[in-house]
């Protein structure tokens, strides 16, 4: 059995836990290997953390274990987009018009979605007007960009945070 550290009681608790044994707080883990923190920004690498309950394996993940992304998700929109191998981000066509219909700074076909024979998943921009932007850089149009949970993807200026 391995043992963590909680980060608001420092005892010692079981790696798979959700909730501390000791305090009753609900575990956050950072997804790139840091282990289990407080608040809701990693202190070692500023990616956002991600409730314990919510990832596929409950086991704090090392820095060779990561977890999948699985949504795009924009608080302000009420839009929360799983990620799917192929999806196509558009205004007019693609799986998400429902979402993208009436953002008129969205392309018709602005970006898609696609995942590697190795799980990475990346995006790529379909010549769009107003670009794809993966953590404020404008991606070059037609070449696949990877990213990861914590990552802020942007159609123009309508931003998805990667969980």
């Amino acid at each position: 059995m391995e043992f963590n550290k909680c980060p608001y009681c420092n005892k010692e608790i079981e790696s798979d836990s959700l909730y501390c044994d000791q305090c009753g707080q609900e575990l956050r883990i950072c997804t790139h290997g840091h282990g289990f923190k407080r608040g809701k920004i990693c202190s070692e690498c500023g990616k956002p953390l991600i409730l314990a309950k919510d990832v596929s394996h409950t086991k704090a993940p090392t820095k060779q274990q990561t977890v999948e992304p699985k949504h795009l998700v924009n608080n302000t929109l009420n839009a929360r987009l799983q990620l799917l191998d192929g999806a196509v981000i558009g205004r007019r066509t693609g799986n998400y018009v429902d979402v993208f219909g009436s953002q008129g700074y969205v392309s018709g076909s602005h970006a898609r979605l696609q995942r590697s024979a190795s799980g990475e998943w990346s995006i790529i921009d379909l010549d769009s007007t107003n670009g794809t932007f993966l953590n404020e850089t404008r991606l070059v149009p037609q070449r696949p960009a990877t990213f990861n949970i914590g990552d802020i993807i942007a159609f123009y200026d309508l931003k998805f945070i990667v969980e």
